[in-house]
């Protein structure tokens, strides 16, 4: 999950609900939460309170395309862990029409640290994941 078109993507989102009140014109689900980032929480709970009128920003994004959620059907698939708090941009450079472009790495404007930190808190302990573990493999 990401946000676009922000250079410190994800800043204005809380881990927790900043209100108990929903948007205008939208009604609270059954069952609502104040957090979902975490094990037992459905994929679709996940994802909603990144949508950009959602209770948990304390700034808001931009309404349209501004949130990028992405997932894996096959959870055996590796992700990349990035080793470090910057990121990376490359810039392309042209040497004529006759030739490929060559591209350098530049140091990125994007900030990941509230990123980073929203990872941070929402990680489980290991003891919380043993315990998901368990009641998953109880049924």
């Amino acid at each position: 999950m990401t946000e676009i078109s922000n250079k410190n993507p994800l800043f204005g989102y809380s881990l927790n609900a900043i209100t108990e009140e929903v948007a205008y014109n939208y009604k609270k689900i059954e069952g609502a939460l104040n957090n979902y980032l975490k094990i037992e929480s459905s994929l679709n709970g996940v994802a909603m309170p990144f949508l950009s009128n959602s209770r948990f920003w304390n700034v808001r994004p931009s309404s349209r395309d501004s949130i990028i959620i992405l997932g894996l059907a096959d959870p055996s698939i590796p992700t990349e862990n990035v080793s470090s708090d910057n990121l990376d941009a490359y810039k392309p450079f042209s040497h004529g029409i006759n030739y490929y472009l060559v591209w350098s790495s530049i140091e990125s404007e994007i900030k990941r640290l509230a990123v980073l930190q929203l990872y941070r808190m929402a990680k489980p302990d290991k003891s919380s994941k043993k315990d998901a573990q368990k009641a998953r493999t109880s049924f």
